[in-house]
């Protein structure tokens, strides 16, 4: 049993287990595709790519809808988690991506009061443990985050792999711990939300080659 949930205009479902989804339809018709139901096809190149796997769609509903001429056949609907539903707007390529994607933040911290990890504060540096590159789910969820927070912020997708880098004290953004990711992973989304700022590099003062530019006041020499 569910219970139906719906919060600023979005449908939702709470399973027994407490864990609230969105409807593939639901989440195709938020970011306006022409046909919502279009959505699947999305999400079933991404559940062949390894994009996404079971935990981001936590169930898939079989049921019988009609055809032409009364014929009836089976359709598959993709109840997407939050982290699903993040991953599919990022590979959306609609105008309204970024809009929806805090809304969908939005939506699921309310369902879950606020349940969701806060963003790292700190560095975090872990010698030991499989990397991102090991795995190639959490490698693919890096890159795609990476390219959300690229996009929100203006920058360049090598400008965020270079913070990353720097961040976490590693050679690559794969290269990042699968035990730190979690805490990675809040701390771009909160960048790619607006929630945080990224850090810039520093401006450099550049002073001018004559240093009687700036002497106040110019005295011409006799």
């Amino acid at each position: 049993m569910s219970t139906a949930i719906v919060i600023d205009g979005w449908k939702l479902s709470r399973g027994h287990d407490g864990n609230a989804t969105v409807l593939d339809e639901e989440l195709g018709a938020h970011l306006e595709f022409s046909r919502p139901r279009d959505v699947r096809k999305l999400v079933e190149r991404m559940l062949a790519s390894g994009m996404l796997n079971d935990s981001d769609v936590r169930a898939t509903v079989a049921r019988q809808v009609g055809g032409w001429g009364g014929a009836r056949k089976s359709v598959t609907e993709y109840h997407l988690t939050r982290v699903g539903c993040l991953l599919v707007t990022t590979q959306s390529e609609t105008p309204k991506a970024i809009e929806i994607t805090r809304q969908i933040v939005t939506v699921f911290d309310t369902v879950t009061a606020g349940g969701h990890s806060a963003a790292a504060p700190l560095p975090l540096d872990i010698a030991h443990g499989i990397r991102l590159r090991d795995e190639p789910r959490l490698r693919l969820e890096m890159q795609a985050l990476c390219g959300m927070t690229a996009r929100a912020t203006a920058r360049s997708l090598q400008y965020i792999y270079g913070w990353v880098r720097r961040t976490y004290r590693v050679g690559s953004p794969f290269d990042v711990a699968a035990a730190a990711w979690p805490a990675v992973k809040d701390t771009l989304q909160a960048i790619a939300l607006g929630k945080q700022i990224l850090p810039g590099k520093p401006a450099r003062l550049r002073l001018p080659a004559d240093r009687r530019q700036v002497e106040l006041p110019f005295q011409k020499p006799n």
